[in-house]
């Protein structure tokens, strides 16, 4: 004879299933929710920079950030850390058509080294509670973050003191350039109703940077700079030309990396590329790590981009250091050195060689 089964254990049946049910459910819903977010790509339009170039990009704005953030810090009184948000390449009117007609622009003019102006202007949008905020401390307000709606519309008054701000912001942005290439930022005009713009196409590749300003835990503005794709091919030509792709080390932030080191320039500039800027040595020292674990690892920071006279003689103390220090191999990544200053450091070199030290220089041949 079959065996029955009772009401109670039907019921229990139906709750097992009705749980299962809704346990599938949740994590169906979970699987969405963790679902990666991929950004489109428009193969119309390929991208015109590549991911090393970005980096390089990358870093002179978190150069920037530093800066900035200790001179709003010091000129207006106030508790804000500025950090890279995002860095990446788009289309002008990504930038654009996020502004209202009440949003006010800057414009600013880049200048090289030997005084040429680009063609096109850097822009650089501020979100009214980052400015109100530090208008107020200007007019002696307190130490209070300031909210204010979206589309705030400037008065004169602010608008006069809106200037005087972006002016320190742009300003700041040679510093943030300044381990790279040589290059000025001069204020041109501020703009209101950005959509009537034309200075570029909607179109053209830019580069779109987002600062967030954090103001002491009781807010979070926004800095956005738009590069149009002109000036960056400038600067990037400006940094091929002089060779100077960044030597940073970031010595300070990546203590577990190096065995130790030590910087031979003496500007403040120098020193931060090599205490926190990812470049080239930190590449080289992840590089040599990977592969060989056990190999201890010593950052010399020699590069003087303004003055070969200085960079040699960096380069010649360093020489010296890693003979005291007992060093096995010198690597150096440099452009080529002129005729005077050759003689100088090929005697250096020589004595290293006579040391047992073994050299790998690069657009170099000696030994």
């Amino acid at each position: 004879m079959a065996d029955t089964v009772s009401q109670d254990q039907i019921n229990e049946l139906l709750r097992t299933m009705q749980v299962q049910k809704a346990a599938k459910q949740e994590s169906g819903n979970s699987g969405q929710r963790e679902k990666t977010k991929y950004s489109k790509y428009d193969f119309y339009s390929p991208r015109k920079f590549t991911k090393d170039k970005m980096k390089i990009l990358t870093s002179a704005f978190e150069n920037y950030a530093r800066v900035i953030t200790s001179q709003l810090n010091g000129i207006f009184r106030v508790s804000t850390e500025i950090t890279v948000k995002d860095v990446q390449e788009g289309r002008y009117y990504e930038f654009v058509g996020k502004l209202s007609e009440n949003d006010s622009i800057t414009l600013a003019d880049a200048y090289t080294q030997e005084k040429n102006k680009a063609k096109v202007p850097l822009m650089m949008y501020v979100t009214p509670g980052l400015v109100i905020t530090l208008v107020t401390h200007m007019l002696g307000g307190g130490d209070e973050a300031v909210h204010v709606e979206e589309d705030y519309r400037y008065s004169d008054v602010e608008l006069a003191l809106y200037g005087r701000i972006v002016d320190y912001m742009i300003q700041a942005l040679k510093d943030g350039f300044a381990n790279y290439v040589n290059i000025e930022f001069q204020v041109q005009r501020i703009a209101q109703n950005p959509s009537l713009l034309q200075d570029i196409g909607l179109d053209e590749a830019v580069a779109l940077i987002t600062l967030n300003a954090d103001m002491a835990g009781l807010g979070t503005e926004t800095i956005q700079i738009c590069l149009p794709g002109t000036l960056l091919e400038m600067i990037f030509r400006l940094m091929d030309s002089h060779r100077n792709i960044g030597r940073g080390f970031a010595f300070e932030d990546n203590g577990e990396l190096y065995a130790g080191g030590k910087d031979f320039t003496s500007y403040s500039y120098h020193e931060d590329n090599f205490k926190h800027t990812r470049e080239h040595g930190f590449w080289m020292a992840q590089t040599l790590k990977e592969i060989a674990p056990d190999v201890e690892v010593y950052a010399l920071g020699t590069y003087v981009p303004d003055s070969e006279e200085e960079w040699v003689d960096a380069m010649i103390e360093a020489v010296h250091w890693s003979m005291e220090e007992g060093i096995d191999i010198l690597t150096l990544s440099h452009q080529e050195i002129s005729e005077e200053n050759r003689e100088r450091f090929d005697a250096e070199v020589d004595k290293a060689v006579e040391q047992g030290i073994v050299t790998t220089f690069i657009h170099y041949d000696n030994p």
